[in-house]
């Protein structure tokens, strides 16, 4: 019995691309969970969490925040950030000071451990990158990349109501909504 791969080299043998019979969903998904298991390794020898990685990363990108910003744009409840924020505090990895214009906003930021921590981990990522890409050409990563931004703004349209209201109805007109 032929395997998938055996089909896929059976028709790129015969000069036709072959589309994967998985989902785009569910192929993203193993592509990240493979990542972050691999970043994960190297987090964890410095006993970060890929939780705690993603707000340092947030902080250096984005510069000081409030924690409620910093929740948000982790993708996180704010429960959960006081408590990654708290930890990394304690760890002396991020800052916390009021703010000078309104006492009762407190900002975040990095300390200078943290920017060290981070430029190390970075090298971590950038090895995975490039064993990620090993066998890609500049070409169809380019490529890849692309369609992955199409692909992002096509799902971020979904979050207006009535794009996914359209696509609801669309897709199963007959099942009635809850």
């Amino acid at each position: 019995m032929a395997t998938g791969k055996d089909r896929t080299r059976k028709a790129e043998h015969e000069g036709t691309r072959r589309i994967p019979e998985t989902g785009l969903g569910l192929l993203l998904r193993e592509a990240f969970m493979s990542y972050q298991r691999n970043f994960q390794a190297a987090l964890g020898e410095y006993g970060l969490t890929y939780s705690q990685w993603r707000h340092l990363w947030l902080l250096l990108r984005d510069g000081q925040l409030t924690p409620v910003e910093l929740s948000e744009r982790a993708g996180v409840k704010k429960a959960s950030s006081t408590a990654i924020i708290q930890s990394m505090v304690e760890r002396g990895l991020i800052r916390r000071a009021r703010d000078r214009e309104d006492r009762r906003k407190v900002n975040l930021s990095l300390t200078a451990a943290a920017i060290e921590l981070i430029e190390t981990l970075s090298l971590s990522g950038r090895i995975i990158n490039r064993h990620a890409r090993a066998g890609i050409d500049d070409d169809d990563f380019a490529a890849m990349l692309e369609t992955l931004h199409k692909v992002i703004a096509n799902l971020d349209q979904l979050g207006n109501v009535d794009s996914r209201e359209t696509l609801l109805n669309t897709i199963c007109p007959k099942i009635p909504k809850r």
